[in-house]
C-alpha cells in the first residue's frame, strides 16, 4: 500500500528513509524528473523533500508519493486556471483517481482528450460493449417468439403465410456507447481541435471512434449509471465516467478523489499566477486606454525585445519582462510577477532583473508583484529610485474566497500608480 504524504508548496517534510532509499540509493521512478519537481537532502539522518513550484500528486515509487497542496485554496486555485486558461504543467504516467466538477474545463481539456484517446484504443482490446434489444421481424421463415395475433392479421392482408415474431439480438446501440461516442465528436468539434489543432491526437480519435460505427447519432445521450456496468469491464466504466465529464464540460477536481482515472497531473503555479495576473489587468476598468503586454512574446502579439542596442561579440538576446504596459504605443511600465513568499524586500536578483527591464524598456515606474503572505494585504508600496526609475512592491491577497474583491483592490491600486505617472 503506498504511503501518501502532505506537503505544501515549497515546503519541505520528512519522508521515512526505508520508503525512499535501495541500497543506499535514492529508489524513484525512473522517468520521474526529480530536480525539477523536488529537492531532496539528508539532515541529521532525516530525508528531507521539498517541492518545488509545482502542486498535485507526485508519485516517488510504488512505496510513498507526495501530494503536494497549494498555499491558498484549492478553489481559488481552480478559479485562476480558469481565468489563466493554463492546463497542468507536467502529466505524469501514473493513475490517480479524481473527481469532476471544477469551474472550467478549459485548462484540462488537453487531459481530458488524451485520455480519451486512451481508453477508446484500449476498448478496442475489451471489446466494444454489447447489449440485448427485442426487435420485432416480419418474414416467412420465423426465429424466435411467434407473435399469434400479428401473424394471423398480417397474413391476412398479405393474402399468404406471413411470421410476425421477435427476438432479442445484440447491439452496440445502448446509451453507453452513445455517450462515448457524442463525448468523441464534441471532442472533435471543440476548441482543442480547431484550426487544425492536435492534428495527430484527433486523428487517433477518429480512428477509435470506427469502433462504434452504427451506434446512431444523439446530441443529448442519456447517462447511465456507472453502478449499472459490468465490473468486469473497467475500461468501460472510465471511459463512460470520463465521456460524461466531457459531455457535461465539467473541470477537474484539485483535490479529493471520485471515479476518474487519470494522469497524475501537476500545475506550475509560476505559470498560472502570471497569465493569471496579466489577465486582470487586461479585463481591469483601471487599465481601459492602456494596453497591457505579455513580454514573453514577440510583437505584435508580444512586447519582447532585444536586451542590447548595441550587440558585441556575443551577439544579442530577447527581454522578456511579464507585463509590458504602454500607451499609445509607448512603453510606460513593466511588472515583474513572482510566485514566491516576499515578505520583506524583494531578494537582490528580482530587483536587478526588474531595473534591467526597466532600463531597456526606458520606463519610469517598475513594478514586482507577489502573492500576500499571512497578513499581507493587497497594495502597492514604494521601494525606491534609481536613476529616475521608480520601483514598487505590489502584493495580492490569494487567499480571500472572495478573490474578485483582491482583484479589484490590486487593479486600482496599480491602475492610480501609472495613472500618476501619466499626470506627471
Amino acid at each position: 500500500m503506498t504511503l501518501i504524504i502532505k506537503a505544501r508548496e515549497h515546503k519541505p517534510v520528512v519522508v521515512p528513509a526505508e520508503l525512499i532509499l535501495q541500497d543506499r540509493r535514492l529508489d524513484l521512478f525512473p522517468d520521474l524528473k526529480g530536480e525539477k519537481l523536488f529537492r531532496i537532502r539528508l539532515r541529521a539522518d532525516v530525508l528531507e523533500v521539498q517541492p518545488t513550484g509545482y502542486i498535485g500528486f507526485i508519485p516517488l515509487n510504488n512505496r510513498v508519493a507526495i501530494e503536494v497542496a497549494p498555499r491558498m485554496p484549492v478553489a481559488n486555485v481552480e478559479y485562476l486556471m480558469a481565468r489563466s486558461k493554463r492546463g497542468p504543467a507536467e502529466t505524469l504516467p501514473y493513475l490517480h483517481s479524481f473527481g469532476a466538477g471544477a469551474v472550467n474545463a478549459a485548462p484540462f481539456m488537453q487531459l481530458l482528450a488524451t485520455r480519451y484517446a486512451t481508453l477508446l484504443d484500449e476498448l478496442r482490446y475489451e471489446g466494444v460493449y454489447k447489449t440485448y434489444a427485442r426487435r420485432c421481424y416480419v418474414s416467412a421463415s420465423p426465429s424466435g417468439r411467434l407473435l399469434p395475433l400479428q401473424t394471423a392479421l398480417r397474413s391476412r392482408t398479405a393474402q399468404r403465410a406471413t411470421a410476425v415474431y421477435e427476438r432479442f439480438d445484440r447491439t452496440i446501440d445502448n446509451p453507453p456507447n452513445r455517450v462515448i461516442l457524442t463525448a468523441g465528436r464534441r471532442l472533435l468539434r471543440g476548441a482543442l481541435f480547431g484550426g487544425g489543432g492536435e492534428p495527430k491526437l484527433a486523428r487517433f480519435i477518429e480512428r477509435g471512434l470506427e469502433l462504434l460505427d452504427g451506434v446512431p447519432d444523439d446530441p443529448e445521450p442519456e447517462v447511465p449509471s456507472i453502478a449499472g456496468l459490468p465490473e468486469q469491464r473497467p475500461m468501460l466504466r472510465q471511459l463512460v465516467a470520463l465521456s460524461a465529464v466531457i459531455l457535461r464540460e465539467e473541470g477537474i477536481r484539485l483535490r479529493g478523489e471520485g471515479l476518474l482515472r487519470l494522469p497524475s497531473f501537476l500545475i506550475k503555479m509560476e505559470d498560472v499566477f502570471e497569465d493569471y495576473t496579466r489577465i486582470v489587468l487586461q479585463e481591469s476598468v483601471e487599465f481601459i486606454g492602456v494596453d497591457v503586454y505579455d513580454g514573453n512574446k514577440q510583437p505584435p502579439a508580444g512586447a519582447a525585445k532585444l536586451l542590447f542596442t548595441d550587440p558585441g561579440v556575443f551577439g544579442n538576446r530577447d527581454t522578456t519582462p511579464d507585463i509590458v504596459i504602454s500607451r499609445n504605443g509607448a512603453p510606460i511600465g513593466i511588472v515583474e510577477v513572482k510566485y514566491k513568499p516576499c515578505e520583506t524586500a524583494p531578494e537582490r536578483d528580482n530587483l536587478n532583473q526588474l531595473l534591467t527591464y526597466a532600463i531597456t524598456y526606458g520606463v519610469k515606474i517598475a513594478v514586482l508583484l507577489y502573492p500576500a503572505m499571512d497578513k499581507q494585504q493587497t497594495g502597492v508600496e514604494r521601494l525606491g529610485a534609481v536613476q529616475g526609475i521608480d520601483c514598487y512592491r505590489a502584493l495580492i491577497d490569494l487567499s480571500n474566497v472572495q478573490i474578485e474583491v483582491e482583484e479589484a483592490a490590486l487593479s486600482a491600486a496599480l491602475g492610480a500608480l501609472f495613472a500618476a505617472n501619466a499626470a506627471a
